[in-house]
């Protein structure tokens, strides 16, 4: 091997360790072992053990939320008053990636910050089924059970499909956007976090989420904005002009754009207010959600542009988290959050390619090698 070739390897080995040193800090992956945990839950850092290991061993919905309850009353002060939420697909295939995406959930966060995670299904999820659930979580894991049905208000017959969407996928957006906003946990909690039966968190999470929205005033919390396809918001911007027209209210957030809100962590607040509860009593009595397939992201995108001060809205830029086919951070997120790491990797590569060039006097070769002349 000529010395050429023995510096351009050397340079690129050099390139692959600082990487390596400045990338670790950032992600620590996990992998998605479908197995089982059978240790049992860690809780010592339950405010009250008994309840918690009373509420493990139940899988009815009053009871869990009576348990809560009580849970509530002994939380620590220093520590918000949050759950972590998801609407599981009661399928085997659902059950398996709720399975791994529990394991993702515990590991990098849960397992340091014990939130409680409520999870809620349609009728026909047995008892031996929660409790595998449960068993194939560490933390603390309540049931609320939810029946979809088309509401009677309806005049129209609802299509079977809806910008390629099933009614069931339809139900799905209608709970995220109204339904979940009425439960009772809104009004017990401070905070929420929104996951899907997929969700995947792929590197480890160091701080508080919750205590994150909490310190800071943030109402909602996001990792990226995407768009929606327009044919599934067919009519959606002009009645929200039209429910914002008799306020001083002013409609700036772009058609179709929406915040991608299968992870979301927001203040129950924002949901239970009369602006919001308003809104989304007009924006569901239009049919929209079952006609066209709006769905929940641009509703509550929306909402939140009308809503919440932009001081107040916050993007996770280290949150390393999948869903389906995304992934965030994207490259960009990661090159504008990390613009002065990968500024000063340039420059500590450009330096060294100078330095070895020049001190091996291959400097000429180097330059023609960039220009392609060397073959």
């Amino acid at each position: 091997m000529n010395k050429p070739t023995i510096t351009l390897t050397g340079l690129l080995a050099i390139s692959i360790i600082i990487f390596i040193v400045i990338r670790i800090p950032l992600i620590s992956r996990t992998g998605h072992s479908h197995r089982i945990s059978r240790g049992g839950p860690d809780t010592r850092n339950w405010p009250d053990r008994i309840l918690y290991q009373e509420l493990k061993r139940t899988t009815e919905p009053d009871l869990g939320l009576q348990i809560l309850r009580s849970l509530l009353k002994k939380w620590p002060s220093n520590k918000p008053k949050a759950f972590i939420y998801l609407l599981m697909n009661g399928t085997p295939e659902g059950i398996r990636r709720l399975f791994s995406g529990l394991k993702s959930v515990d590991k990098n966060y849960n397992d340091e910050f014990k939130y409680p995670i409520v999870i809620f299904h349609e009728p026909g999820v047995t008892h031996s089924q929660k409790i595998l659930i449960q068993n194939a979580s560490k933390s603390l894991i309540v049931f609320q059970m939810v029946e979809f049905k088309i509401p009677e208000f309806l005049e129209k017959e609802v299509p079977k499909r809806a910008c390629s969407k099933n009614v069931g996928y339809r139900h799905m957006c209608r709970f995220h956007a109204k339904i979940v906003t009425k439960h009772p946990l809104m009004e017990l909690f401070d905070y929420y976090m929104r996951l899907d039966d997929d969700s995947q968190f792929n590197g480890n999470i160091k701080y508080d989420l919750f205590k994150e929205m909490s310190d800071n005033s943030y109402i909602y919390g996001y990792l990226g904005i995407t768009n929606d396809s327009p044919e599934c918001v067919i009519g959606l911007w002009d009645a929200v002009r039209k429910h914002i027209s008799r306020t001083s209210l002013s409609l700036t957030w772009p058609e179709p754009m929406m915040y991608y809100n299968n992870f979301e962590v927001a203040s129950t607040k924002l949901w239970l207010k009369k602006e919001y509860q308003d809104y989304i009593e007009y924006i569901d009595k239009l049919g929209g959600i079952y006609y066209y397939r709006w769905g929940d992201a641009p509703i509550k995108s929306l909402a939140v542009s009308l809503f919440v001060p932009q001081e107040n809205i916050h993007q996770f830029t280290d949150v390393w988290y999948t869903h389906d086919t995304l992934s965030y951070p994207t490259v960009l997120t990661l090159m504008y959050t990390h613009s002065i790491t990968i500024i000063a990797l340039f420059v500590i590569i450009a330096s060294i390619m100078t330095y070895l060039l020049r001190k091996h006097k291959y400097l000429k070769y180097g330059q023609s090698l960039l220009r392609g002349s060397v073959k």
